[in-house]
C-alpha cells in the first residue's frame, strides 16, 4: 500500500492525493496556533496585518497612476506686479506723500513714480506697482475717490501693458527710472507687467525669517517670478516663532507660520512654555502645530513635549508637523493614537532607523503613509539614507509615493538644491536622468542664485521638475496636485 502517488500515476491520482494532504495540514496548522497563548495569538494577528497593509501599499503605484491620467491640471497665473495708475493729484503731491496716504505702513517693495499730466500741468499722476507678495498688505482700490491735497483721486488697474504705454508722461521725480516714450518699450524690466503662468507653486516650509533683512525683497521677487503664490515659514523654537510672526504680519495673505519646538531644542522648554505656544497657535496666520516630533536618542521628556503639542494641535485644530529622525519605533505608535482626533499630520523631516529588523524590512514610511499623512519633499529627501542608498530616490522612481501625499518645501536658505552647478544638471538632463526638467527653469534658477544665500524658495521650479521625472508624472499636473494638497493641508481658502 503506497501513501504517496509516483511518476506513472495520472494527474487525477495526484489530485485526488494532494487534496487531502493539504487540508490535513492546514487543520494541523490551524489547532497549533489554537493552543499557544493569547500573547503569541495577538502577536500572529499583527503580523497578518501589518503584512495585509504592507501589500496595499505596494498596489497603491497603480492607483494614484490610474488617477494621474484622468487628472486635467489647471492653467493659472501669478502677475508679478499689480499696476496701479493714480490721477488728479495736486501739484504738491510727491511719492512720500502717497507713500503716507495711500498705503497702511511703509512698504519698501511697492514701486511708486509721480508724473506731471502734459494736458493740465497743474495736475500729476502716479505710477504704483505692486508686487504680488505685498496684494493682500495694499489694497489701493480701497483709498479709490478718497482726498488728498483737497482733491478726489481716481485709481485704475492697467490690465496690459499697451495701455500704459499709450499715456504719454512727463517725468519730474528726482531719480525718474524712464525719460521718455521710447525707452519704455524697450526697457520691460522697468515696466514689469509680467506673469508666470507655467506653474503655480505652495512652499510649505521654509525659514526665510533667518536670513538676512537685506536679502528679502529680492527673495521675494524671485519667489513671485517663480511662481509661489504663498509661503509657510516652519518654526523650530518660540525665538523662531517671534521672528516668523513679525514677519508674517507684514505680509498678510502671503506668508504663514507653524507654532512648534522641535526634540533638539527641549532645553529651552520651560514651564510656560506650552501657554506661549498655545498663543501663538491661536494667531489666525499659524497654520499648523510644529515642527515637533522625536530624534533617535528620544527620552521620556521628549516623549512628553511631543505629546502635549499633538494635544494642541487636537485642542485648537489645526494639522500636526512633525518630524522623525531614527524614532520610528516610539513616534508611529503615538501617532497611531491620535490619528482619528488629528485634522491632518504631515512628516517633516524624516529619517529611517536604518536596521532590517523583521518584519520591517523596508523604511517604516510607509505606515505614516498609510495614516494618511502628508510627506514634506524637497531636495534634502532625495539624499536620504539609512536602510539602502537614497532609498527615497528609489521610492519615487517605482511609484511608492503618491503625488497626493506629497507637499513642496524649499527648505529656504538652505536648499541645498542637488549642490549641482548648471552644467551638472544639464549633463543629467542630456542623458535622460531628468525627462522633465527644462533648461530655462535651472538657468533662472541659477541666475537668481548668489554666493552670500545658498538658495530661496525660487528652486521649487526646479525641484517641482526633477520630482516630476522621477515619478514620471507630468509637472502641470504635478504642480497642481501638490498646491491643492497645500490647500487641503494647511486649510487655506
Amino acid at each position: 500500500m503506497k501513501f504517496l502517488p509516483d511518476d506513472s500515476d495520472s494527474l487525477f491520482v495526484k489530485v485526488c492525493y494532494a487534496v487531502p494532504i493539504s487540508c490535513v495540514t492546514f487543520l494541523l496548522t490551524f489547532y497549533s496556533i489554537a493552543l499557544l497563548s493569547s500573547a503569541n495569538r495577538k502577536y500572529y494577528r499583527l503580523l497578518f496585518k501589518h503584512f495585509i497593509n504592507l501589500i496595499s501599499f505596494y498596489q497603491q503605484k497603480k492607483t494614484w497612476r490610474k488617477r494621474i491620467e484622468t487628472f486635467v491640471a489647471k492653467k493659472e497665473t501669478i502677475e508679478t506686479f499689480t499696476t496701479y495708475v493714480v490721477e488728479n493729484l495736486g501739484s504738491g503731491v510727491h511719492e512720500k506723500t502717497l507713500e503716507k496716504s495711500l498705503l497702511q505702513k511703509e512698504e519698501s517693495d511697492v514701486i511708486i513714480n509721480v508724473y506731471v499730466d502734459l494736458k493740465n500741468t497743474s495736475q500729476r499722476k502716479a505710477l504704483i506697482q505692486v508686487p504680488y507678495h505685498c496684494r493682500k498688505s495694499c489694497d489701493l482700490m480701497s483709498c479709490n475717490n478718497t482726498k488728498i491735497d483737497d482733491r478726489k483721486i481716481s485709481i485704475k488697474v492697467v490690465k496690459k501693458r499697451k495701455h500704459l504705454l499709450q499715456k504719454d508722461f512727463k517725468l519730474v521725480s528726482p531719480k525718474p527710472c524712464v525719460i521718455s516714450t521710447e525707452e519704455r518699450h524697450c526697457d520691460n524690466e522697468v515696466w514689469k507687467m509680467g506673469s508666470h503662468t507655467e506653474y503655480l507653486l505652495i512652499d510649505g516650509g521654509n525659514s526665510i525669517m533667518n536670513i538676512d533683512k537685506q536679502f528679502l525683497t529680492s527673495v521675494l521677487t524671485n519667489s513671485d517670478e517663480a511662481g509661489i503664490q504663498c509661503m509657510v515659514l516652519t518654526c523650530r523654537n518660540l525665538k523662531e516663532i517671534k521672528q516668523a510672526v513679525r514677519l508674517c504680519e507684514r505680509y498678510p495673505g502671503y506668508m504663514y507660520f507653524t507654532a512648534g519646538v522641535e526634540p533638539s531644542y527641549i532645553d529651552q522648554w520651560k514651564e510656560g512654555s506650552l501657554a506661549g505656544l498655545e498663543k501663538y497657535a491661536e494667531h489666525p496666520q499659524c497654520v499648523a502645530i510644529g515642527e515637533c516630533g522625536l530624534l533617535g536618542t528620544s527620552s521620556d521628556k521628549q516623549e512628553e513635549i511631543f505629546r502635549q503639542q499633538i494635544e494642541l494641535a487636537c485642542k485648537v485644530r489645526k494639522p500636526l508637523w512633525f518630524c522623525s529622525v531614527k524614532a520610528d519605533d516610539r513616534l508611529i505608535p503615538i501617532l497611531q493614537e491620535y490619528k482619528d482626533r488629528l485634522t491632518g499630520m504631515c512628516v517633516g523631516e524624516y529619517e529611517p532607523m536604518g536596521r532590517k529588523v523583521f518584519p520591517h524590512l523596508i523604511p517604516r514610511l510607509w505606515e505614516l503613509l498609510q495614516m494618511g499623512s502628508y510627506v514634506s519633499v524637497s531636495s534634502w529627501s532625495m539624499s536620504l539614507g539609512g536602510y539602502t542608498t537614497n532609498w527615497f530616490r528609489d521610492w519615487l522612481d517605482k511609484g511608492y509615493i503618491s503625488p497626493y501625499n506629497v507637499i513642496f518645501t524649499s527648505t529656504a536658505p538652505d536648499t541645498e538644491v542637488f549642490n549641482h552647478d548648471l552644467k551638472d544638471l544639464m549633463k543629467k538632463r542630456a542623458s535622460g536622468g531628468f525627462k522633465y526638467l527644462q533648461k530655462g527653469t535651472v538657468e533662472r534658477y541659477y541666475i537668481n542664485s548668489s554666493e552670500e544665500m545658498d538658495g530661496d524658495p525660487s528652486c521649487l521650479p526646479v525641484l517641482l521638475e526633477v520630482i516630476s521625472s522621477h515619478l514620471n508624472c507630468p509637472p502641470q499636473k504635478l504642480a497642481s496636485i501638490t498646491t491643492n494638497n497645500a490647500q487641503t493641508f494647511f486649510n487655506f481658502k
